[in-house]
């Protein structure tokens, strides 16, 4: 059993590390994570060409390598 407190410490702590970080999407683009939503934090909003992008809000964009 895992600890409720201490789990939630450990994703903050990825979120901010995450945050910045670039990658590599499945068409081929490069982004940039904007922001990490620690209820879902396979599907950041990341800036793709200046264009922000939820990834919560799409079904055919994903990361597929953290660069």
């Amino acid at each position: 059993k895992l600890d409720y407190t201490l789990c939630c410490t450990f994703l903050k702590g990825m979120a901010n590390f995450y945050t910045g970080q670039e990658v590599l999407l499945n068409n081929d683009s490069k982004a940039k994570i904007i922001q990490i939503d620690l209820n879902n934090i396979s599907s950041p909003l990341i800036l793709c060409e200046d264009e922000f992008i939820d990834l919560t809000k799409t079904d055919d964009l994903y990361i597929v390598e953290i660069l």
